[in-house]
């Protein structure tokens, strides 16, 4: 038996700041929406719009958010970046993200770009590097520093 990921969901507490911000920010495409009407809101259903991330499938529903407190870094979700880290950091400056920072990470060969959504769920941009010396080069060249946002080492 095998699975894999089919949806992830998250609350949103403003559907369409958000489809803007994934539709900016990261790319994602709009698949599908769903509307609501008297009896859907008496049955406690929300207005949703499921979008495709890359190969990631997110469906946003109108909601309370889920708080992530400051401290909770490995609280988040992590895409597999196409393209340099170079191309990425401009994209994100371009488009206003809330970006966390870029980080490597000890003995691994990629280089982390942390940002924030609208509702602060905290997404990881990976970009894949030959070897750990060259993600280490470019996490320091960009002011990263290796490990994660909340503590560094060598």
């Amino acid at each position: 038996m095998s699975t894999r990921l089919h949806h992830l969901a998250l609350p949103v507490s403003d559907l369409e700041l958000s489809v803007d911000w994934y539709e900016r920010v990261l790319g994602a495409e709009v698949t599908r929406r769903t509307d609501v009407d008297d009896a859907d809101l008496r049955a406690g259903r929300t207005r949703q719009a499921w979008l495709a991330v890359g190969s990631v499938v997110v469906n946003l529903a109108e909601g309370r958010a889920v708080r992530r407190e400051e401290d909770q870094h490995f609280f988040h979700y992590a895409l597999s970046a196409d393209g340099d880290l170079d191309g990425w950091l401009r994209h994100l400056g371009d488009t206003g993200a809330d970006v966390v920072g870029v980080y490597g990470h000890g003995g691994l060969s990629f280089v982390s770009v942390y940002l924030d959504d609208p509702d602060g769920y905290r997404w990881e941009v990976v970009v894949d590097y030959p070897s750990f010396e060259a993600a280490r080069t470019a996490a320091l060249r960009h002011g990263g520093v290796l490990g994660n946002p909340m503590t560094s080492y060598e």
